[in-house]
């Protein structure tokens, strides 16, 4: 077995303006969901980054004009970052969002990645095949369960990410809070717990970042599944 079939399948059926194929429909209706997703997780995310950055220069002004200097670098770096993070987010959220509306033609590179595999993923191929020219809604049983063993790890992981993504954020804006308050009283010392609660606090927001990233990718994967299924099984 190999993937030409399909990829000449869906070729055919991409290109044809009448009669449209209800197969087709559910899955590029799956792949602009799987773009939408993220476009309105990372769109979400990046307003959030707009709030804090602003939040930040109001410390960073605030804690200035005390000459606060541990509490004004702090400001400065975390409203340095929310920017960064913030203008990634947008970036994403614009690419998705284009991908969303317009399915067709954001699916049709993807045919290159079809038949790469053979076996298990060949057989998968066939099937999806099978099943765009059949022109039905619904998916076929072999499909169903594939999506299914897929859901049954991504969507338990996604909601762990998400999770473990939170409490991160939360110790930490706990640890910084803590020693912001520290050096207000006394600038000048700076005990082994100080030193090892900075450690903590980079850790904690270097940690948070690819628990973000993997919350956002398993999410949006678990909201449109068959594209995915599809391309990796």
């Amino acid at each position: 077995m190999n993937s030409e079939p399909l990829r000449a399948t869906l070729h055919q059926l991409l290109q044809q303006e009448a009669a449209p194929n209800r197969a087709l429909a559910v899955l590029l209706g799956d792949y602009a969901t799987y773009h939408a997703a993220l476009a309105l997780l990372a769109g979400g995310l990046s307003a959030a980054c707009l709030l804090l950055t602003f939040s930040f220069w109001r410390r960073f002004c605030t804690a200035a004009g005390h000459g606060w200097r541990f509490e004004t670098r702090l400001s400065a770096t975390f409203g340095a970052l929310s920017v960064i993070l913030g203008s990634l987010l947008g970036l994403l959220t614009l690419a998705n969002a284009g991908n969303a509306l317009h399915p067709k033609a954001g699916f049709e590179p993807l045919l290159s990645l079809l038949g790469r595999g053979s076996g298990a993923a060949a057989q998968r191929e066939a099937t999806f095949n099978a099943w765009l020219q059949s022109g039905q809604a619904a998916l076929p049983g072999a499909l169903q369960t594939e999506i299914l063993e897929r859901l049954a790890w991504q969507q338990p992981k996604a909601l762990l990410c998400g999770l473990l993504c939170v409490v991160l954020v939360a110790l930490s804006a706990r640890i910084w809070g803590h020693l912001i308050r520290r050096f207000r009283q006394d600038p000048s010392t700076w005990t082994l717990r100080e030193r090892g609660l900075m450690v903590s606090g980079g850790v904690t927001v270097s940690a948070s970042l690819p628990l973000l990233v993997m919350f956002l990718a398993n999410t949006q994967a678990s909201l449109a599944p068959i594209t995915l299924t599809l391309l990796y099984g």
